[in-house]
């Protein structure tokens, strides 16, 4: 038995992280916008780390 690259899983795979990576940006984006100390902080780590 072999075993092939599928194109559509690398497909789906990459839209995947796109997605996760745009809530991601979303997310700290508001977190930074935010008035509280620790949700800016908060944040801002997550905007260094992506």
């Amino acid at each position: 038995m072999h075993t092939h690259f599928s194109a559509m899983a690398a497909l789906g795979a990459f839209l995947g992280i796109v997605v996760v990576g745009t809530f991601w940006r979303l997310i700290a984006a508001h977190l930074t916008a935010a008035n509280s100390s620790f949700a800016n902080h908060l944040g801002k780590a997550m905007a260094f780390q992506y």
